[in-house]
């Protein structure tokens, strides 16, 4: 076990004992001679981001809650922010936009720390006494600032008007569109499909007070301005938003140091991922319960039939948290829980999609691959008929998306062998190059003023390696003509790199988007030196 770690705060204070097995704050074993800000750290660090998300684990991630550190801080851990994430878990039929703004103020320092009279008599005498009493950590600093969040959960029957409000939605938040865009979205989509879309948007704000804290809504300007605003209004009433625990080893008590056993830490992985799994699943059975789950859905069991395994999966992660609990207490010998009776899988599909939708999904596809010389090149590449119709329907659905996520999956699955064929090139494509837009522009503009570029970069005829090769001439080549102008690989070129390919390493058995954008990297760093 690391000596100092950082945590989430939940109510601790500096001096408090905190059980390292189960994230219990205990007793206090520790008198603190003072406790002081920073003084040579006094500004404050802002960070906000607003991303899209499809699963629990990138929920928590996008809200600060790094799931992956450490599974009992997934498993036990409380707080308004962990509550907050697991009281809005991600289902498998909506899109979600996730936003925050992190404020950090000074840090709050604990000095002089000695144990209590009793916490000397317990370390001396009985180690298990002291460790049921103060645990095997303690707080010895606090960070203070603020956190504000919104989750906005988009549904529609149509996977298309989802995508698109989902989109617009994302880039107004992060000012990419003009204020009252996605209004004007949601209106349209709401007559397209008879009402039937919806938007929820939930939000926790820690820090402010009074009209500093009031609900924004989903309105963006709204939200935009509580972001300016968010800094002085957590400067003058700040709350803690993390701890930094350390072992007692760090001060003078003679405490032996904890043993880490590895079985248990594997069973309490395993414990929070079948967490993960029940939330995600009541998340998805309290939509199907609402009022709108018959109307994205055919073919539901009655109400009566969802709560009865609604109840199942309670009871399910009710004896998951008892079992991993008396693991990481040492209660029980480290097993990995087995849910008995295991609760039903959850199959249930949205409405398959309808030949309307296709054929608007199509034309709008094929709209935008005329009007994009690239985008043109390489529909041309797919064979009229079947594959070529799969190509516009591609473009149609992923509009200015990202990320491969359920939806786009069940319209993939909807279509024929050949058509697929055509989806899957367009998806990657689309996918690849919305990651990194002005890398890509910029470097098709330099083939196409640039004889030697072009040249290079028509070894292969595939539309992904194209993408992979413009994309790193937008990193590489002379800064002169509008590029970056680097000169070597680096982590944030292969990362790059990465998001651009990331669709098609999902969607097809293929390469060529990295092929490219390595032999466009060797090009120009081999023609610059």
């Amino acid at each position: 076990m690391s000596q100092i770690i950082i945590v989430p705060f939940n109510d601790q204070e500096i001096g408090q004992g905190v059980n390292f097995d189960t994230r219990e704050n205990l007793g206090t074993g520790l008198d603190v001679a003072n406790i002081s800000d920073d003084r040579n750290a006094n500004g404050q660090i802002v960070r906000t981001s607003f991303t899209s998300v499809t699963t629990q684990e990138s929920l928590m991630e996008s809200l600060g809650i790094s799931v992956s550190a450490d599974a009992r801080y997934g498993l036990f851990s409380g707080g308004a922010k962990m509550d907050f994430a697991q009281s809005h878990s991600v289902n498998s039929f909506s899109s979600f936009v996730v936003g925050r703004c992190e404020v950090h103020n000074a840090t709050r320092h604990g000095h002089g720390f000695t144990a209590t009279e009793l916490a000397k008599s317990f370390a001396a005498t009985d180690q298990e006494a002291f460790k049921r009493s103060f645990g095997n950590m303690f707080v010895r600093s606090l960070k203070t600032g603020g956190e504000f969040y919104v989750v906005a959960r988009v549904t529609s029957v149509s996977e298309a008007e989802q995508s698109k409000l989902s989109a617009t939605l994302h880039a107004e938040y992060n000012g990419l569109a003009a204020s009252g865009s996605f209004s004007a979205s949601f209106n349209e989509s709401m007559a397209k499909t008879n009402n039937h879309s919806e938007v929820t948007v939930f939000m926790s704000q820690a820090g402010g007070a009074g009209n500093q804290a009031s609900f924004t809504g989903p309105d963006a300007a709204k939200i935009l301005e509580r972001l300016s605003s968010f800094p002085q209004s957590v400067l003058e009433h700040p709350v803690g938003y993390e701890a930094e625990l350390a072992t007692y080893d760090t001060i003078p008590i003679p405490l032996p140091d904890p043993m880490e056993v590895e079985e248990r830490n594997t069973v309490l992985a395993d414990c929070l991922a079948q967490k993960l799994h029940f939330l995600k699943a009541l998340s998805d059975l309290e939509f199907l319960l609402g009022p709108n789950g018959e109307v994205f859905f055919d073919g539901l069991p009655s109400h009566a039939e969802l709560g009865q395994i609604e109840v199942q999966y309670r009871k399910a992660l009710n004896s998951l948290m008892s079992h991993a609990l008396k693991v990481a207490k040492g209660e029980m010998e480290p097993q990995v829980f087995v849910a008995d009776p295991p609760p039903p899988p959850l199959d249930f599909k949205k409405r398959p999609v309808s030949d309307e939708e296709k054929t608007d999904l199509a034309k709008a596809g094929e709209a935008a691959a005329v009007s994009d010389p690239v985008l043109t090149a390489f529909r041309n590449l797919q064979s009229e008929g079947p594959r070529r119709s799969g190509f516009d329907l591609g473009i149609g659905i992923t509009g200015g998306q990202t990320l491969w996520g359920p939806g786009k999956q069940r319209f993939l699955d909807s279509l024929g062998f050949n058509e697929q064929l055509g989806f899957r090139d367009a998806a990657a494509f689309a996918l690849g190059r919305n990651n990194n837009p002005s890398l890509a522009a910029k470097g098709a503009e330099i083939a196409a003023a640039d004889a030697e570029v072009a040249t290079a970069r028509a070894v292969r005829s595939s539309g992904l390696f194209w993408l992979g090769f413009d994309v790193a001439t937008g990193i590489f080549a002379d800064p002169k003509m509008g590029a970056l102008g680097n000169t070597a690989m680096g982590p944030g070129s292969e990362k790059i790199r990465s998001t651009t390919s990331q669709a098609e390493h999902i969607l097809l058995p293929s390469n060529d988007i990295e092929s490219g954008f390595n032999a466009s990297a060797e090009f120009h760093i081999a023609r610059r030196h």
